[in-house]
């Protein structure tokens, strides 16, 4: 957690801001100030109002997208996106951003849009000592477990600034892929619910919670990089190439690796089968949509075919 969207707004920027004064929107929707040319044309008190907090030159300023707990979900970093939004909430407490298609998320190049940016300068002096082979990985804060089909929700996400709804967790490289496996994992999950005394997880619930990382699997890294590495500003500090969006290839990859992830916790068929069922939520949605709760069926099939 870098910047509280309900006590911190001072750092935050709203784009109809930015763009008034002239900075640009990038691909990767970081905003950029006016470049010596565009500033000549402004008034002094123009000028003066993009200075920022005592910050750079603007005519050398970046303000970064702030990541959010509604832009990201399971090994998804591109989940919502603010883009073409107008909606009455957008800066409410529930702003209800319109979730991305898969079309956009097979673009390789796309990413979600936020709706709020922070200066460059401001973000690199709260995140200085993150050291440079670390991966960000932030999980959704809010989590009801009664009402949520499921409450472990991580995704590794670009080096930008997070809020408080996005709590960040930073781990070396090497050791990222296979950490966001455990933790999206329903057998995480299952441990994870059974710590959550209210409807947020915190970081003090995460660290109370026993993972396996000795002997793991090697096919457990190498899914979870199919699974999270889809746009190239993820994949570019791994040293890969960007993996292809397919929602059905991807809900197969995510039932083998939960299954290889019970067995990392030694779990027994029938250890596995009392866990998936605690997903009573989720039971019912996809009984509802499949007429059976096909995740518990397949992730059961999966657990027989990689043990």
């Amino acid at each position: 957690r870098l910047f509280d969207a309900t006590s911190g707004t001072k750092w935050l920027k709203k784009r109809e801001v930015l763009e008034a004064e002239g900075w640009l929107l990038g691909e990767d929707k970081a905003f950029r100030s006016p470049q010596p040319a565009e500033l000549e044309h402004r008034g002094p008190a123009a000028q003066a109002r993009l200075f920022n907090d005592g910050g750079p030159d603007p005519r050398e300023s970046v303000a970064l997208p702030l990541y959010e707990g509604q832009l990201a979900n399971r090994y998804d970093h591109r989940s919502r996106t603010y883009e073409g939004y107008e909606g009455e909430s957008k800066y409410g407490r529930k702003p209800n951003a319109p979730y991305c298609t898969d079309l956009q998320k097979a673009d390789t190049t796309f990413e979600v849009e936020p709706r709020y940016w922070v200066d460059q300068h401001v973000a690199e002096a709260r995140s200085r000592d993150i050291p440079e082979d670390e991966a960000l990985i932030g999980f959704r804060d809010v989590a009801v477990s009664f009402a949520d089909s499921r409450c472990a929700k991580a995704a590794i996400i670009p080096r930008y600034p997070a809020s408080n709804t996005l709590p960040v967790l930073t781990i070396e490289r090497s050791r990222a892929l296979a950490f966001i496996a455990i933790f999206n994992s329903t057998t995480f999950d299952f441990l994870v619910r059974g710590h959550m005394p209210a409807a947020h997880l915190n970081k003090w619930i995460v660290s109370a919670v026993p993972t396996p990382f000795s002997g793991l699997d090697p096919r457990i890294p190498e899914l979870a990089r199919r699974l999270s590495l889809t746009s190239h500003s993820v994949a570019r500090p791994f040293g890969v190439e960007p993996y292809r969006w397919d929602l059905e290839e991807r809900y197969e990859l995510d039932a083998e690796l939960d299954a290889l992830i019970a067995h990392a916790y030694k779990l027994t068929r029938e250890d596995y089968e009392i866990v998936l069922d605690s997903f009573e939520v989720l039971a019912r949605l996809e009984t509802r949509q499949h007429g059976r709760y096909k995740l518990k069926q397949d992730c059961l099939a999966a657990y027989r075919r990689v043990g």
